[in-house]
């Protein structure tokens, strides 16, 4: 787990991919879909006439015909689809589309939560429809994975299907031993669909299955990276046609979905054949690919300078940092030059082994906002993010001396500062600065005290830093040390959770020392849940309780609930999904663990901590 302050720092920065999730919310569902009727063979030329029949002037002969296709189910999607979309005949398009809403999304083999989490879908608030459709892609064992690969199908609107399928083709990354059973799950509900959404999917999954596997032979890899890059054209050219004031072919197109799709598909397409690429061993068209993604600008993403920094900090971080070599001068060089994007371009330099030029460009960027406090603070928390040391470090160490910060935010940075030392295990010199943090002026101790609620008492302030002290000794090999600063930690305050866990796992404890910890651990859980009890709406005691218990002992399926509902509470925070990863871990299911784990990496990937945790999880897969 990350500390709570870190969780919270994890609020501060933006998670682009929530506003997909809210535009599949507007999805139009019947409330009482009918059961689908098993799909049954539909000979060629027979659904093409029964299609042209829903325009019928005569009405027995068009409510036959709709009577013909209902009953042929999903078997007839793709082409209910063309008809909806089709610009000739308005009453074959309505009817079409009344049709494909009459499918439903839940089907008989799904497990209940699907279903509670569907049911009355089309009646609830946006807010509610976003919730129920983050939920569902977060589903334990896939279970949400093939209504998602459904509705990326059946949807009649073309915006909103391939905003499903994102959803989908966010979750995958090179040799995810987990993503070959989500992929099975997105190729049943995909079926034979030929809609660009759905081939996507289909293309996604084969290239995965070669790619993973290193018996494949190289030839098979790039045919596979072929068959994925056609299809990502096929998207990008549906995509791009998509227009707000097009003709009646766009009449089922949500709005919001139309502009999300346009907006946020190239993109997170785009980024997943970069890596495609890479794992292929082609870096080249890697840069190609990510270059499209310059080219085509960030309309969606608000600050584009600060868009422009994060795509190039994610190419070096994938390994194609040579892109700095293929972009513009205008990047790092004229008036218009920001200092993200200088640190930014210094990364990608550094990674090429490029260390003067790095240096030189990081020094621009450092200058550049020596008079800004609030660009200073951006750099600080963004090299945080993608965990580089030294510059982190010059940036934070400007911030928390600045004259004019408030000294309210510059305890809390300090803290932030604190634990991402811990993260990056420099123990000792997170523990200097608990010190003196806590040994600043008088002024302080009064923001500390305002801040309790958040856990950062001084006297919990105090124990962490003890807890710091004896990383630091274990990792010296001083054992002594290291059990000296626990109980110091935990004479200052017993319910400091990572002491706990540590002293819990200490080797050689005696008969009364157990009893004693596991005293101490059973005491904290009850405070937690006395906490819970009163703020059921804050997710911090939740995670806190999770934590405990899945590093020590206790009720492991209590733990796991509250895990999970903290996650309910903060979608896809990292310190949270850290948390649940360790719940699954202690009970047994370490594929669980992993998936966790790499959605909490892709939201933090500079995390030493989180990055460490998943080795040992990937470890627990291998193991009979």
């Amino acid at each position: 787990m990350l500390t709570e302050s870190a969780a919270k720092a994890n609020g501060w920065l933006s998670s682009w991919w929530a506003s997909i999730l809210f535009a599949a919310t507007l999805l139009s569902l019947p409330a009482d879909a009918a059961p689908l009727v098993p799909q049954r063979p539909v000979p060629s030329a027979d659904v093409p006439h029964l299609i042209e029949q829903l325009g019928s002037s005569d009405f027995t002969t068009r409510e036959a015909a709709t009577r013909q296709l209902h009953a042929k189910g999903d078997a007839v999607v793709d082409s209910l689809l063309e008809a909806a979309h089709q610009q000739d005949d308005l009453e074959v398009a309505l009817r079409a589309r009344w049709l494909l809403e009459g499918i439903p999304l839940v089907r008989p083999t799904d497990p209940a939560q699907v279903g509670e989490l569907l049911d009355g879908f089309a009646q609830r608030s946006a807010k509610g429809q976003f919730k129920a459709l983050t939920q569902l892609i977060r589903l334990e064992h896939n279970a949400g994975v093939e209504p998602l690969a459904r509705l990326a199908r059946v949807s009649p609107s073309t915006g909103l299907a391939q905003l499903a399928a994102d959803v989908l083709v966010q979750e995958w990354q090179p040799n995810n031993p987990h993503w070959p059973s989500l992929a099975d799950a997105i190729l049943s509900g995909v079926g034979s669909s030929k809609r660009p959404a759905a081939c996507v999917l289909r293309a996604l999954a084969g290239f995965s299955e070669a790619a993973d596997n290193p018996a494949t032979p190289p030839a098979e890899s790039l045919a596979a990276l072929d068959r994925l890059e056609t299809a990502v054209n096929a998207v990008l050219k549906e995509t791009d046609s998509l227009s707000d004031d097009g003709p009646p072919g766009n009449l089922f197109t949500n709005e919001s979905s139309l502009r999300l799709s346009r907006e946020v598909t190239p993109w997170l397409l785009l980024k997943c054949l970069t890596h495609a690429a890479v794992q292929a061993g082609q870096e080249a068209r890697g840069i190609t690919y990510a270059n499209q993604l310059f080219d085509r600008g960030y309309p969606w993403e608000g600050n584009t300078d600060d868009a422009k920094a994060n795509l190039l900090f994610w190419a070096a971080d994938i390994g194609v940092a040579a892109i700095i070599n293929h972009l513009p001068k205008d990047v790092t060089e004229g008036p218009e030059v920001q200092p993200l994007t200088l640190y930014a371009a210094a990364w990608c330099e550094r990674q090429q082994g490029n260390q003067q030029r790095a240096a030189k460009l990081a020094d621009q960027a450092h200058a550049l906002a020596a008079d800004d406090l609030v660009t200073q603070l951006t750099l600080a928390t963004q090299l945080r993010h993608w965990g580089i040391f030294d510059w982190t470090e010059r940036e934070f160490t400007r911030v928390l001396s600045a004259e004019t910060l408030r000294q309210e935010a510059g305890v809390q940075l300090a803290i932030l500062w604190i634990e991402f030392l811990n993260d990056q295990e420099h123990f000792a010199a997170a523990a200097d600065a608990t010190q003196a943090l806590l040994a600043s002026e008088s002024g302080r101790a009064q923001q500390l005290n305002r801040l309790k609620h958040l856990g950062y008492s001084p006297e919990a302030l105090a124990a962490r830093g003890h807890y710091f002290r004896s990383r630091a000794a274990h990792a010296a090999g001083d054992f002594l040390a290291e059990r000296q600063a626990l109980k110091a930690a935990l004479s200052v305050f017993s319910a400091e959770l990572d002491t706990l866990i540590a002293y819990y796992h200490l080797p050689d404890l005696t008969p009364d020392e157990q009893v004693w910890i596991r005293d101490q651990i059973t005491k904290a859980a009850a405070s937690l849940q006395q906490r819970i009890a009163a703020e059921p709406e804050n997710p911090n005691p939740l995670n806190e309780y999770a934590w405990l218990v899945a590093n020590t002992e206790g009720d492991l399926a209590q733990a796991t609930r509250y895990s999970k509902r903290s996650l309910t509470l903060a979608f896809d925070s990292a310190s949270y999904l850290d948390t649940l990863a360790h719940c699954y871990a202690a009970a047994g299911e370490p594929l669980e663990a992993v998936r966790c784990q790499l959605v909490a990496r892709r939201h933090e990937p500079g995390s030493l901590t989180i990055e460490k945790n998943l080795q040992k999880f990937l470890a627990l897969t291998e193991q009979p």
